[in-house]
C-alpha cells in the first residue's frame, strides 16, 4: 500500500529536528534527500505475524502473571482496533498501518511484565490455591504401564515359551505368572486391528517390552504423558508447567479433557510427514487443504504458540502437497512442451532432494541420534527448513499464476521462463543468495529444451525441434515455399513476454526477438538457395549453442537442498588411508576432477549481476550471428540473383523509365484506338506487347490482364474510351528467389501507377499529333472558332505537360534514384523488402493515387477526358475541307465556351486543392505542382 508524502510534515520535522534555517541551501538540501530517501528506499514493513506472536505471548505471560483482566482488556483492544471498520486514515485498506502502530507501541513500553494502575470489574476476587504433591497425583493419578514393577524371576519360564507364541496376539496362551500382568495392560483394549497387521514386529525382543512401547505411540487413545512432580518449583523456572498452568487458567476442565499433550518429538515426527506428503494423526486432510487438529499440545508451551506453529507447518505442507500433484501432471502431459516439462522434473528432484533431508532430520530428531548435539525443538526445526521452505513457496507462487490453457504451450513456456528470471534478479537484488542460487539452478535446467530450439532456429532454419509449438516463432504452412509471400508470411513471430514483471527477460526483449527471427529466415532462405560452401563457412563455425554460453556467463548455483544418495559401487573412500595406500589411482583421479571443478570455477567472473551477464549471453549468442548472416544474405541477393537489373526491369516496365519499351505498346494501343480496332481485351493487348517486345529485343516474361471491376465494361470506342486505360494490369514474373523480397502482390499499385500514366501519355498523343496533322489547307484567316480552339488546346496542354514532368521527373525519376541509393547502403534482406514498399507507397501517395486524393484524382481525369473532346471537336469541325455553316459554327463557339469554362473551374479547384494539402500537410511537392499547374 502506498501513502503520499505530505512535504509539510518532513520540512517542519527537519526544521525542528536540525535547527536550520528555512529556504537555505543547507535545509533545502536536507529536505530534497529527505524526501527521494522516503520516495525511493525500499523500508520493510511490519510482519503480521510478528505482531501477532509478540501480543499472544504478552497476554500469556500476563496470565501466568495473575493478571487475567489486564490480558482481557488488552486482547479485547487489540480487535477492536484491528477491526476492518475502524480506519486510522482517509484508506480503507491501511491494515498495515495499524499493525505497524502496534509494533510502536510494543517497542515503546519500558515494562510490559509490571502492568500500570487499571480497574478490575470484578464481584469476586479468586484466591490461588497453593499447588502441591498430593493434588496433582489426585488429579493424574500414577497410572500406566512404566508405572508397573516387572518381575525378575520369570526368565526360566519365558525360555520354554517359543517366539510364534508370545506374538500370536489373537490365540495367545499366556502362563499363569504372566496372566495378571498381560490383564492388566490390556492388549486388545483399543487396538485397531488394521495397524497391528503392518507392524513389522522386532521378535528379537520380549512380548511385554513390545506391549510396552506399543502403548507409548501418541496416535493411540489410551496414551498419556506422565506429569512432573513440580511442587516447590517456580512456574517461570521449569517451563514444562506452562501449558498445564494456561490451561487451568483459560479453558475448563471438559476443554482440558479432551486435550491430549504429546512430546515435542512426535510432534516433530508429524510435522516431517506432513512435509512429505504423509498421512499424519496431527494433521487432518479436510477439503482442498489440512487443518490442525487442537486437541493435541506440549506441556511447554501454550496451546496459542503450539497453534501458530503448526499453522505455519500446516500452510507449507499444503504448498508442497499442490506443487508435488502439479509437477507431477506437468511430467506426464507432454502437450506442455519440452520447456515446462524441463521445469517441472527440475522441481520433481528437489524435492525428492527436500524429502530426502528430511529423512535425515528426523533421525536427529529422536532421543536417541546419532549427533549428540542435536536438539528436540520445534523453534529450530522451524529456523532448520525455513530457508528451503521460503524456496519452495517461491516455485509454488510462480507456478500458481501459470497460464495452463489447452493447446498454447507457447504463452506456458514464455511464462514459466520469464518470471524464474524475474524472481531470480529480484533475490538478487535483496540479497536472498539462497532463494537466487536455487532459482538461478532451475532457471539453467529449464533453459536447456528450450536453448536447443533456439540453436535448431538460428543455426539451421529449421523448428524441427518444436514438436510442441512452444517457442515464438511458428511455421505458417499456408503459405508455400514458392509464394512470393514466403519470407514475410511463411513464418510469425509471436510477443510472448509478461508486460508485469520488474526484470525483463532479455531472451523475450522485442529486439532480440527481431533478430533471431531475421536470422532463422535468412538461414532457411541461404540453404534452399544452395550457396557456396565458402560463404556459409564462417556463419557455421562461428555457431556457440545457447547451452554452452549460459555455462559460461551464468553463475553454475546448487539448489538449497541436495541430497547425497549413496551408490552401491561407492564402498571405496577417498579419505581412507588404507584405500589412498592400495589403490593411489584413484586418490589421483579424485584430485585431478577436483582440480577441474575448482579451475572451472576459477575461470567464470563471479559478482556481475544477473541481468548484465544474461544481456551479454544473449548479445554473444545472436549479434555475431546475426550480422553475417544478414551480410551473406545481402550479397547473394546483389550479386547472385541480380536485384538491381530486376529493379530496373520493373522499373521500365510499371514506370516507363528506363527504355522505350511501354512508350512503344502505348502508341500502339492508341492506334488500335483510332483505328477502331478491338483493343480491349487480354488476348489483345499480350499480342501487341509481345509484338512490341519481339520488335524491340525484350525476351522477359509480362503478362497483360485487365482488372475484374472492368471486365463487363463495353469494348465500343466511345469519346471515354482512354478511361479504360486504366484498367490494365500487368503482371512481370519476378525470379525465385527475389519475389520473397519484391513480392508480386505490390504489382496491384505499380499498376495504378501504370494506369494513370497511360492516361496521360494518351492526353498527350491526342493534343500533340490528332490535333496538329491533316488539317485543310485553305483556311480562312480570322476565324474566331478556330483561334478559340487553340487557345483552349494550348491551356490543356500546359495541364497535361505540366502535370507529365512531376509525374515522371519530380516524382518518378528522383524517388528512383533516391531509392536505388538507400538499396546500396541496406544491410538486411528485410530493409529490401520494407525500402521497396516504402518506395512504392510513396510513389503511389506523390501520384495522388490514394483514397484521401480521390476527388482531386477524378479531377484530373475530367480534364484529360477534354482532350477526347477536343481531338474529335478538331476533326469533326477543322479537318475537312469544306466550310462549315454559320449555324454549325454558332453551336461550335457555344460548345467551346463551355469547355472553357469547365476546364477553367476544375483547375481551380485542382490548384487550391493541392495548395491546400501542401500548406497543412508540409508536402512542397504538391505546392509546386500546384504553382505550375496554374499558370
Amino acid at each position: 500500500m502506498v501513502y503520499s508524502i505530505d512535504n509539510d510534515i518532513v520540512e517542519s520535522i527537519i526544521t525542528k529536528i536540525t535547527g536550520l534555517k528555512k529556504e537555505s541551501p543547507e535545509w533545502n538540501l536536507t529536505v530534497k534527500k529527505a524526501l527521494n530517501t522516503l520516495r525511493y528506499y525500499k523500508c520493510t514493513t511490519t510482519s503480521e505475524k510478528e505482531v501477532e506472536n509478540s501480543y499472544s505471548g504478552l497476554l500469556d505471560r500476563y496470565a501466568i502473571k495473575g493478571h487475567q483482566e489486564l490480558a482481557n482488556m488488552l486482547e479485547t483492544l487489540k480487535k477492536k482496533f484491528l477491526d476492518p471498520s475502524y480506519h486510522l486514515t482517509k484508506y480503507k485498506d491501511d491494515i498495515l498501518l495499524k499493525y505497524d502502530m502496534l509494533k510502536l507501541l510494543l517497542v515503546l513500553t519500558n515494562s510490559v511484565e509490571s502492568p500500570k494502575e487499571y480497574s478490575i470489574n470484578s464481584d469476586k476476587t479468586q484466591e490461588e490455591e497453593e499447588l502441591t504433591w498430593s493434588k496433582l497425583i489426585e488429579d493424574d493419578p500414577l497410572e500406566g504401564d512404566h508405572w508397573k514393577t516387572w518381575s525378575m524371576n520369570d526368565s526360566s519360564e519365558e525360555d520354554n515359551v517359543t517366539d510364534d507364541e508370545d506374538f500370536e496376539l489373537e490365540k495367545i496362551k499366556a502362563r499363569p505368572a504372566a496372566t495378571s500382568a498381560q490383564t492388566d495392560m490390556g492388549m486388545n483394549e483399543g487396538l485397531d486391528s488394521e495397524m497391528i497387521n503392518k507392524m513389522e514386529i522386532d521378535d528379537r525382543e520380549d512380548y511385554d517390552s513390545l506391549k510396552h512401547i506399543i502403548n507409548e505411540q501418541y496416535w493411540r487413545d489410551d496414551f498419556r504423558i506422565k506429569k512432573d512432580a513440580l511442587d516447590s518449583v517456580d512456574l517461570l523456572k521449569n517451563p514444562c508447567q506452562l501449558g498445564d498452568e494456561l490451561g487451568k487458567r483459560l479453558y475448563s476442565d471438559a476443554q482440558r479433557r479432551l486435550q491430549k499433550s504429546i512430546r515435542e518429538a512426535d510432534i516433530i515426527r508429524e510435522i516431517l510427514f506432513l512435509l512429505k506428503g504423509g498421512n499424519t494423526h496431527l494433521f487432518s486432510h479436510k477439503g482442498d487443504g489440512n487443518s490442525v487438529n487442537k486437541e493435541y499440545r506440549v506441556q511447554h508451551l501454550s496451546q496459542n504458540s503450539l497453534g501458530n506453529l503448526l499453522d505455519e507447518f500446516c500452510k507449507f505442507g499444503d504448498i508442497l502437497s499442490e506443487l508435488r500433484n502439479a509437477v507431477t501432471r506437468m511430467m506426464k502431459d507432454v502437450e506442455y512442451g519440452q520447456t515446462c516439462q524441463a521445469f517441472a522434473s527440475t522441481v520433481y528432484r528437489l524435492l525428492k532432494d527436500f524429502e530426502g533431508s528430511l529423512s535425515e532430520v528426523e533421525t536427529d530428531a529422536r532421543f536417541v541420534s546419532r549427533n549428540k548435539s542435536q536438539s528436540i525443538s520445534l523453534l529450530r526445526l522451524k529456523a532448520h527448513l525455513h530457508t528451503s521452505l521460503e524456496c519452495f513457496k517461491a516455485i509454488y507462487d510462480i507456478l500458481i499464476g501459470a497460464p495452463f490453457i489447452e493447446g498454447d504451450a507457447r504463452q506456458l513456456s514464455a511464462y514459466i521462463i520469464s518470471e524464474l528470471y524475474d524472481c531470480t534478479a529480484a533475490a538478487e537484488s535483496s540479497g536472498q543468495m539462497t532463494m537466487y542460487e536455487t532459482l538461478l539452478y532451475i532457471l539453467n535446467q529449464t533453459l536447456i529444451p528450450y536453448g536447443r530450439i533456439m540453436d535448431d532456429w538460428i543455426f539451421h532454419g529449421t523448428l524441427s525441434g518444436d514438436v510442441f509449438n512452444e517457442f515464438f516463432v511458428s511455421r505458417n504452412h499456408s503459405v508455400g515455399v514458392d509464394e512470393s509471400s514466403y519470407w514475410r508470411k511463411g513464418f510469425t513471430l509471436h510477443q510472448v513476454s509478461p508486460e508485469a514483471n520488474t526484470f525483463k527477460c532479455p531472451i523475450f526483449d522485442p529486439l532480440t526477438t527481431a533478430r533471431m527471427f531475421f536470422t532463422g529466415r535468412a538461414v532457411n532462405i541461404l540453404s534452399r538457395i544452395g550457396i557456396p560452401e565458402n560463404m556459409l563457412q564462417p556463419i557455421t563455425t562461428s555457431c556457440k549453442s545457447f547451452h554452452s554460453l549460459s555455462a559460461h556467463y551464468l553463475l553454475s548455483t546448487q539448489p538449497f537442498v541436495h541430497f547425497k544418495r549413496s551408490r552401491p559401487n561407492q564402498g571405496i573412500h577417498s579419505n581412507d588411508i588404507f584405500t589412498n595406500t592400495i589403490f593411489p589411482l584413484l586418490k589421483s583421479q579424485d584430485d585431478s576432477m577436483t582440480n577441474a571443478i575448482n579451475s572451472t570455477n576459477e575461470s567464470r567472473e563471479p559478482g556481475g549481476y544477473l541481468d548484465q551477464m544474461f544481456n551479454e549471453c544473449i548479445e554473444h549468442y545472436i549479434i555475431e550471428h546475426y550480422k553475417m548472416t544478414a551480410m551473406s544474405l545481402n550479397d547473394i541477393l546483389h550479386r547472385h540473383c541480380q536485384l538491381l537489373e530486376q529493379l530496373k526491369f520493373i522499373s521500365s516496365i510499371y514506370l516507363m523509365l528506363e527504355n522505350d519499351l511501354m512508350h512503344s505498346f502505348s502508341e500502339a494501343i492508341f492506334i488500335n484506338m483510332d483505328q477502331q480496332l478491338s483493343w480491349f481485351n487480354e488476348r489483345n493487348l499480350n499480342m501487341l506487347f509481345t509484338e512490341v517486345c519481339h520488335t524491340i529485343g525484350y525476351n522477359d516474361t509480362v503478362y497483360m490482364k485487365i482488372a475484374k471491376e472492368n471486365t463487363n465494361v463495353s469494348r465500343d470506342c466511345s469519346i471515354n474510351s482512354s478511361s479504360f486505360l486504366e484498367a490494365i494490369r500487368i503482371n512481370v514474373k519476378i525470379p525465385w528467389p527475389l519475389n520473397y523480397f519484391i513480392g508480386e502482390e505490390l504489382c496491384e499499385e505499380y499498376s495504378k501507377i501504370t494506369g494513370l500514366l497511360f492516361r496521360l501519355k494518351r492526353a498527350k498523343y491526342n493534343l500533340e499529333k490528332k490535333t496538329l496533322f491533316g488539317r485543310r489547307v485553305n483556311k480562312r484567316e480570322g476565324d474566331v472558332n478556330e483561334m478559340h480552339f487553340y487557345l483552349i488546346r494550348m491551356r490543356v496542354l500546359w495541364f497535361v505537360n505540366a502535370f507529365w514532368s512531376y509525374i515522371m521527373t519530380t516524382i518518378l525519376y528522383a524517388e528512383t534514384i533516391n531509392f536505388r541509393y538507400k538499396l546500396s547502403l541496406s544491410k538486411d534482406a528485410d530493409d529490401i523488402a520494407d525500402l521497396y514498399a516504402s518506395f512504392i507507397r510513396r510513389i503511389s501517395d506523390r501520384c495522388l493515387l490514394n483514397d484521401h486524393a480521390i476527388s482531386i484524382r477524378t479531377s484530373i481525369n475530367h480534364i484529360l477526358d477534354m482532350t477526347e473532346q477536343l481531338a474529335v471537336i478538331f476533326a469533326t469541325n477543322m479537318n475537312g475541307t469544306e466550310d462549315i455553316s454559320t449555324e454549325e459554327s454558332q453551336v461550335l463557339a457555344a460548345r467551346l465556351i463551355k469547355l472553357e469554362k469547365e476546364f477553367t473551374r476544375t483547375n481551380e479547384f485542382i490548384t487550391t486543392s493541392l495548395m491546400i494539402l501542401g500548406k497543412k500537410g508540409g508536402f512542397q511537392w504538391f505546392e509546386t505542382l500546384a504553382v505550375s499547374l496554374s499558370r
